[in-house]
């Protein structure tokens, strides 16, 4: 028994780590964090769709028996890396993703592909964020995730040819918005505990390929990509290096600044497929080992371009299965490190090029904020009430239509384009509200019609102030928690609170100085008239010992204060009078006169008068 339990301990623990280590990027290459040695991605995709639809519904890695019964094909292959093009960021990952990393595979998750391609309305707003977020941080817990990818399949938009004729709109269009996914991603990753998993973005073969890497691959380090992508669909049967045109992409590449991979490779003529896998022996042959890192063959499953069957849970390999595991198995690619501590050449994003200006990074806390403040709100929120409430605003005022993205394809982005369609509305509705008719809660409606009304947020943080009052803040900074209206906003708002909280506490520290001041004025003067009284008693000889012990003081306080010399036997008289063993005399004929002592003493002492010794300000200590 106590066998059985240290050998299950000792699986779940080699099942929790696995084979995979962490894979370091240095350059243009991918290391293995324990050797420094090269890592070739010898991959494939992974889906359970067999109509090769590449944004299949069902996601293989929360499919528990489908990865129990796939990863020893995978194994069979040699692969190391799968790809996986649709994932459900809220399904149970854990089990596919140990039993991959105890296989010793690697996974590259795919995000979510953007809204509005099919139409050219290309949206990166708070809730496409949101999505792409809520799939990091359903994998950045796993060590065997190599990299996140993205990518954007072509609409019938990016047929519409560019005034350059070579690079089409859509292309250009989609690029500047994957490339802000990529820059907003990698931001907040970066602000997360986790470690720190690499971006990568997949762009499809075109024209100007040259100009998409050094696109994409340029700026800083927050910016740019990861790792490149590159899609192939042009290696089929009699292809060669050259004729395919995997030479000219090798060529374009040259001392690529970041690892560049095939992202999926096959034939897009499936009657011309070739058999022989003459694209798999390039891609890790010598002629592109220097600039490539390997790549993922498209694809696992499938009817048509797939390595393999699954008909009712059973699994039939094609020929080509055992064709793709031989070039692999024999494949050297050798660890070329010449780049890997290389300058990057791609660097700076100062040529020029026909990408638009990106979008700006989306900020929920900002919307939330502009919503909060926005006193009137769209009813309706149908695509036809909507789009007549902009011809209204465009109608009414033109500076309040400019706010709004107009032209997705020049970069004009609005103020408020992260923002969903309502929150924008919203806004700007507000605006023009507030210009011409107040803050009153029935204007929204009188300006705009039925389909306006009065927000019930409105109020929440406003203090009288609009939509144009909330700013902008980084991916990941600021706070967090139930309340998302932004914390520098709150602190405006609030601003006149802590104006007059700031001045009452200065005039309460005035009055308390002044108070001290004249607290201390009225000792000193006190003081004073106490010295002045024992002064005159010990003159006219009634002085009492508290008289005595009055003077002693003022004397011993001014000998330290530096107004008068130190006068000992003058002290001393004071001390005994106090005592009660010398009494004070009579001060007759004026400074000389003297008169024996009653006391005790027997001694005869002539007590001076205190002006003697404590002057007034700039008189001189002389007898008169």
């Amino acid at each position: 028994m106590l066998w059985h339990l240290l050998f299950s301990c000792i699986t779940t623990a080699t099942a929790v780590l696995g084979k995979t280590e962490p894979i370091a990027i240095q350059g243009s290459k991918f290391l293995r964090s324990s050797t420094g040695e090269q890592f070739i991605l010898k991959g494939l995709h992974y889906s359970l769709d067999t109509t090769n639809n590449n944004h299949d519904s069902n996601d293989p890695l929360a499919n528990p028996t489908a990865c129990k019964r796939d990863i020893p094909s995978f194994e069979s292959l040699g692969i190391n890396t799968i790809s996986v093009y649709t994932v459900n960021a809220t399904a149970d990952h854990d089990e596919c993703m140990r039993r991959l990393a105890n296989a010793g595979i690697y996974v590259i998750p795919y995000l979510n592909p953007l809204n509005g391609l099919d139409s050219g309305n290309v949206t990166w707003t708070t809730e496409d964020f949101a999505a792409q977020t809520a799939l990091v941080d359903a994998f950045v817990g796993y060590e065997n995730v190599l990299s996140f990818f993205f990518q954007i399949d072509s609409g019938p938009v990016a047929e519409r040819a560019a005034g350059d004729g070579n690079q089409t709109e859509g292309s250009a269009l989609f690029s500047a918005y994957a490339k802000s996914v990529v820059r907003d991603v990698k931001a907040y990753i970066a602000s997360k505990e986790n470690r720190k998993i690499p971006v990568g973005y997949a762009t499809r073969a075109t024209e100007l390929m040259e100009d998409e890497i050094n696109y994409f691959t340029c700026g800083d380090q927050e910016e740019r990509v990861d790792i490149l992508g590159i899609r192939s669909e042009s290696w089929c049967a009699g292809s060669t290096f050259a004729s395919s045109g995997w030479e000219d992409l090798t060529d374009e590449l040259w001392f690529p600044s970041v690892p560049v991979v095939m992202a999926e490779y096959y034939c897009a003529e499936l009657e011309d497929r070739d058999e022989e896998m003459g694209d798999v022996a390039a891609l890790y042959g010598e002629e592109m080992a220097f600039d490539w890192s390997g790549g993922l063959f498209y694809m696992y499953a499938g009817s048509d371009y797939g390595l393999v069957e699954i008909n009712n849970g059973k699994v039939t390999e094609s020929p080509a299965f055992d064709t793709f595991a031989s070039i692999l198995s024999s494949s050297d690619h050798a660890s070329t490190n010449d780049t890997a501590s290389s300058p990057s050449y791609y660097t700076s994003c100062s040529y020029t090029n026909p990408f638009p200006k990106q979008p700006p990074p989306p900020d929920a806390q900002y919307c939330d904020c502009t919503l909060r403040h926005s006193l009137c709100t769209p009813l309706s929120t149908s695509p036809s009430t909507l789009d007549a409430l902009w011809e209204d605003i465009c109608s009414n005022s033109t500076d309040l239509c400019r706010r709004r993205p107009t032209d997705n394809y020049a970069g004009e982005h609005g103020d408020y384009s992260m923002c969903n369609a309502t929150v924008e509305l919203a806004a700007l509705l507000s605006d023009a509200t507030v210009d011409d008719l107040g803050t009153g809660s029935e204007t929204c409606g009188r300006k705009w019609g039925k389909n306006v009304g009065f927000n019930p947020l409105y109020g929440s943080w406003t203090n009288g102030r609009g939509p144009r009052t909330c700013a902008h803040r980084p991916i990941g900074a600021g706070p967090s928690g139930e309340d998302q209206v932004d914390q520098r906003f709150r602190s405006s708002a609030g601003w006149h609170r802590t104006s007059v909280l700031f001045i009452v506490l200065i005039v309460l520290a005035g009055v308390i100085f002044i108070a001290l001041i004249a607290i201390t004025v009225c000792c000193v003067r006190r003081r004073r008239r106490r010295r002045r009284a024992a002064s005159a008693a010990v003159a006219a000889g009634t002085a009492t010992g508290a008289d005595a012990d009055a003077g002693a003081g003022a004397a011993a306080s001014e000998v330290a204060q530096g107004k008068q010399p130190e006068r000992p036997d003058l002290q001393s008289d004071f001390a005994e009078m106090a005592e009660g063993s010398l009494s004070a005399p009579v001060a007759t004929g004026g400074l000389g006169g003297a008169s024996p002592s009653a006391s005790g003493s027997g001694r005869a002492t002539t007590i001076m008068p205190m002006e003697f010794f404590a002057p007034g300000p700039g008189e001189e200590r002389t007898a008169r």
